[in-house]
């Protein structure tokens, strides 16, 4: 197989991570069942992140696995990154995979109170940290959440008055928009006509693409330009 898909959530900017430093979050996931390994070695094969955080602060990338599915994680003062390769070959395991990276994303997000954040399958995409800081809408992926700074620029009702399946204020202020009840499908066409028309007077939106990447692509090798 020549190509790839990923599920992946990212989160920009959080207070409480840029202060605390990724060693209460390696913790919590660690007490969430999670398993650290190297990432390049056997998967039985632990790795204790604390420690290697300490020996090497500049290192980002790490490897783990929960509930029988292997995840990545890079974690940097800007963001925080999880992904997850879906296997072609067993698609019935990919639901459970992406329904419990989804699920350790919402916890994560509840914990952390980020800016703005997403979860989607892989696909062409040019958001940047720079778009978020400007706090900028240009993309409208599967799950979306807008932490207070996006609430406060574009208005609570009119998050969560978004063309969707699902709008609803959390209970940190964040609004969580997802466009369809499965995370597999894809939005139609009319939906998607609706959604540029409704956010048009205040931001110029696309909707992201799912696309498949050639294998070898590293994907956390980030751009940094808009």
């Amino acid at each position: 197989m020549d190509e790839i898909i990923t599920v992946e959530a990212t989160n920009y900017f959080s207070d409480k991570l840029e202060k605390e430093g990724p060693v209460p979050l390696f913790q919590y996931l660690i007490d969430l069942g999670a398993r650290f390994t190297e990432i390049i070695g056997p998967p039985d094969e632990y790795m204790d992140p604390i420690k290697g955080y300490y020996e090497k602060p500049e290192r980002g990338h790490y490897r783990f696995y929960f509930a029988d599915f292997e995840y990545g994680l890079v974690v940097r003062t800007e963001y925080l990154f999880l992904f997850s390769d879906l296997d072609f070959n067993e698609k019935h395991k990919n639901e459970f995979c992406a329904a419990t990276l989804f699920d350790l994303t919402k916890r994560l997000i509840a914990k952390y109170s980020f800016k703005y954040g997403y979860f989607d399958l892989s696909g062409n995409d040019d958001l940047t940290e720079k778009i978020v800081a400007a706090t900028q809408l240009k993309r409208i992926y599967w799950a979306n959440y807008y932490g207070r700074p996006y609430v406060e620029k574009y208005g609570k009702d009119f998050l969560l008055g978004a063309p969707g399946w699902k709008k609803e204020e959390l209970p940190d202020g964040t609004i969580e928009y997802i466009l369809t009840e499965n995370f597999f499908t894809l939005p139609s066409p009319l939906l998607e006509k609706e959604i540029k028309e409704y956010f048009a007077p205040k931001a110029k939106v696309k909707v992201l693409k799912p696309s498949p990447r050639p294998v070898g692509f590293d994907i956390t090798v980030r751009e940094v330009t808009e």
